[in-house]
Protein backbone atom coordinates (compact mmCIF):
# COMPACT_ATOMS: atom_id res chain seq x y z
CA UNK A 1 0.00 0.00 0.00
CA UNK A 2 1.03 3.39 -0.52
CA UNK A 3 -0.39 6.52 1.58
CA UNK A 4 0.29 10.00 0.82
CA UNK A 5 0.23 13.02 3.84
CA UNK A 6 -0.54 16.62 1.88
CA UNK A 7 0.59 19.34 3.98
CA UNK A 8 -1.50 22.05 1.48
CA UNK A 9 -0.15 25.35 2.13
CA UNK A 10 3.08 27.32 0.09
CA UNK A 11 5.47 25.95 2.46
CA UNK A 12 3.58 22.70 2.74
CA UNK A 13 4.84 18.91 1.26
CA UNK A 14 3.46 16.04 -0.07
CA UNK A 15 5.15 12.60 1.02
CA UNK A 16 4.33 9.09 -0.02
CA UNK A 17 5.20 6.11 2.74
CA UNK A 18 4.94 2.26 1.91
CA UNK A 19 3.41 -0.22 4.49
CA UNK A 20 7.18 -1.44 4.09
CA UNK A 21 8.83 1.43 5.48
CA UNK A 22 10.27 3.18 1.82
CA UNK A 23 9.34 6.89 1.75
CA UNK A 24 9.73 10.21 -0.37
CA UNK A 25 8.98 13.54 0.28
CA UNK A 26 8.46 16.58 -1.95
CA UNK A 27 8.06 20.21 -0.93
CA UNK A 28 4.65 21.69 -2.69
CA UNK A 29 5.40 22.81 -6.32
CA UNK A 30 5.06 26.33 -6.86
CA UNK A 31 5.01 28.72 -10.02
CA UNK A 32 7.62 31.85 -9.95
CA UNK A 33 4.22 33.95 -8.55
CA UNK A 34 3.83 31.22 -5.69
CA UNK A 35 0.39 29.55 -6.85
CA UNK A 36 0.58 25.72 -6.74
CA UNK A 37 1.40 24.04 -9.66
CA UNK A 38 -0.51 21.50 -10.05
CA UNK A 39 1.02 20.01 -13.35
CA UNK A 40 4.04 19.05 -10.93
CA UNK A 41 1.51 18.29 -8.16
CA UNK A 42 0.25 15.34 -10.58
CA UNK A 43 3.13 14.34 -11.56
CA UNK A 44 4.12 13.58 -7.67
CA UNK A 45 0.81 12.15 -7.42
CA UNK A 46 0.66 10.08 -10.20
CA UNK A 47 2.60 7.36 -8.48
CA UNK A 48 -0.80 6.15 -7.17
CA UNK A 49 -1.07 6.72 -3.20
CA UNK A 50 -4.08 3.95 -2.33
CA UNK A 51 -5.79 6.63 -0.21
CA UNK A 52 -4.39 10.54 0.50
CA UNK A 53 -4.84 12.53 3.78
CA UNK A 54 -4.79 15.82 3.44
CA UNK A 55 -4.85 18.52 6.25
CA UNK A 56 -8.10 20.50 6.12
CA UNK A 57 -7.75 24.19 5.38
CA UNK A 58 -8.51 26.67 7.95
CA UNK A 59 -8.64 30.02 8.63
CA UNK A 60 -5.60 31.09 11.04
CA UNK A 61 -6.13 33.91 13.80
CA UNK A 62 -4.78 36.94 12.43
CA UNK A 63 -4.31 35.68 9.02
CA UNK A 64 -5.46 38.60 6.43
CA UNK A 65 -8.31 38.53 4.05
CA UNK A 66 -6.10 38.23 1.32
CA UNK A 67 -3.80 35.39 2.12
CA UNK A 68 -6.92 33.28 3.81
CA UNK A 69 -8.49 33.74 0.50
CA UNK A 70 -5.00 32.51 -1.39
CA UNK A 71 -4.67 29.64 0.81
CA UNK A 72 -8.01 28.32 0.24
CA UNK A 73 -7.80 28.87 -3.03
CA UNK A 74 -4.73 26.88 -3.49
CA UNK A 75 -6.30 23.92 -1.18
CA UNK A 76 -9.22 24.32 -3.79
CA UNK A 77 -6.42 23.33 -6.88
CA UNK A 78 -5.09 20.32 -4.91
CA UNK A 79 -8.98 18.76 -3.80
CA UNK A 80 -9.66 19.24 -7.63
CA UNK A 81 -6.81 17.68 -9.16
CA UNK A 82 -7.39 14.84 -6.42
CA UNK A 83 -10.67 14.67 -7.53
CA UNK A 84 -9.70 14.59 -11.49
CA UNK A 85 -6.76 11.69 -10.42
CA UNK A 86 -9.56 9.77 -8.88
CA UNK A 87 -7.77 9.39 -5.81
CA UNK A 88 -9.31 8.39 -2.62
CA UNK A 89 -8.85 11.06 -0.18
CA UNK A 90 -9.78 12.18 3.65
CA UNK A 91 -9.24 15.57 4.81
CA UNK A 92 -8.09 15.17 8.31
CA UNK A 93 -8.46 18.35 11.04
CA UNK A 94 -4.84 19.40 11.85
CA UNK A 95 -6.35 18.87 15.72
CA UNK A 96 -7.39 15.01 15.06
CA UNK A 97 -3.98 14.36 13.52
CA UNK A 98 -1.96 15.51 16.10
CA UNK A 99 -3.45 14.53 18.74
CA UNK A 100 -3.12 10.83 17.67
CA UNK A 101 0.57 11.40 17.12
CA UNK A 102 1.30 12.58 20.70
CA UNK A 103 1.74 16.62 19.75
CA UNK A 104 -1.33 17.93 20.38
CA UNK A 105 -0.66 22.11 20.99
CA UNK A 106 2.77 21.22 20.59
CA UNK A 107 5.01 23.56 18.57
CA UNK A 108 6.21 22.65 14.89
CA UNK A 109 9.52 21.68 15.85
CA UNK A 110 8.47 19.21 17.83
CA UNK A 111 6.50 17.35 14.99
CA UNK A 112 10.13 17.80 13.13
CA UNK A 113 11.83 15.86 15.61
CA UNK A 114 9.07 13.12 15.41
CA UNK A 115 8.99 12.97 11.78
CA UNK A 116 13.15 12.97 12.03
CA UNK A 117 13.00 10.46 14.45
CA UNK A 118 10.37 8.19 12.70
CA UNK A 119 11.79 8.73 9.15
CA UNK A 120 15.44 8.64 9.18
CA UNK A 121 17.46 10.26 6.52
CA UNK A 122 14.95 12.54 5.68
CA UNK A 123 15.84 15.94 4.85
CA UNK A 124 14.13 18.11 7.26
CA UNK A 125 15.98 21.05 8.05
CA UNK A 126 17.67 23.69 5.29
CA UNK A 127 21.48 24.44 5.06
CA UNK A 128 21.01 27.42 7.18
CA UNK A 129 19.18 25.19 10.16
CA UNK A 130 15.47 26.84 9.73
CA UNK A 131 13.11 23.68 10.05
CA UNK A 132 11.44 22.68 6.95
CA UNK A 133 7.82 21.28 9.01
CA UNK A 134 5.82 21.36 6.14
CA UNK A 135 7.86 17.75 4.82
CA UNK A 136 7.52 16.57 8.82
CA UNK A 137 3.75 17.06 8.84
CA UNK A 138 3.25 15.64 5.42
CA UNK A 139 5.14 12.63 6.98
CA UNK A 140 3.49 12.29 9.55
CA UNK A 141 0.31 12.75 8.17
CA UNK A 142 1.14 10.02 5.89
CA UNK A 143 2.18 7.77 8.81
CA UNK A 144 -1.30 8.83 10.74
CA UNK A 145 -3.14 7.44 7.64
CA UNK A 146 -0.95 4.03 7.34
CA UNK A 147 -1.38 3.56 10.96
CA UNK A 148 -5.30 4.49 10.98
CA UNK A 149 -5.94 2.63 7.26
CA UNK A 150 -3.88 0.10 8.61
CA UNK A 151 -4.28 -1.14 12.48
CA UNK A 152 -1.54 -3.76 12.35
CA UNK A 153 0.67 -0.75 11.98
CA UNK A 154 0.72 0.45 15.57
CA UNK A 155 1.99 -3.26 16.15
CA UNK A 156 4.99 -3.85 14.49
CA UNK A 157 7.64 -1.51 13.72
CA UNK A 158 8.60 -0.22 10.17
CA UNK A 159 11.85 1.02 9.35
CA UNK A 160 11.34 3.85 6.87
CA UNK A 161 14.08 4.25 4.32
CA UNK A 162 13.92 7.25 2.43
CA UNK A 163 13.58 6.39 -1.42
CA UNK A 164 13.11 10.23 -2.90
CA UNK A 165 13.72 13.40 -0.88
CA UNK A 166 13.38 16.77 -3.00
CA UNK A 167 13.80 20.20 -2.49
Amino acid sequence: MIYCGIDPGKKGAISLITDVGAFGVWDMPLHDNGEIDVIELAKILKKRPNIVYIEKAQAMPKQGVSSTFNYGKGYGKVLGLLELLGLPFEEIRPTVWKKAMGLSKMPKAESVKLAGQLFHGADLKTKRGRLLDGRAEALLLAEYCCRYCDPKAFTHTVEHKPIICYR
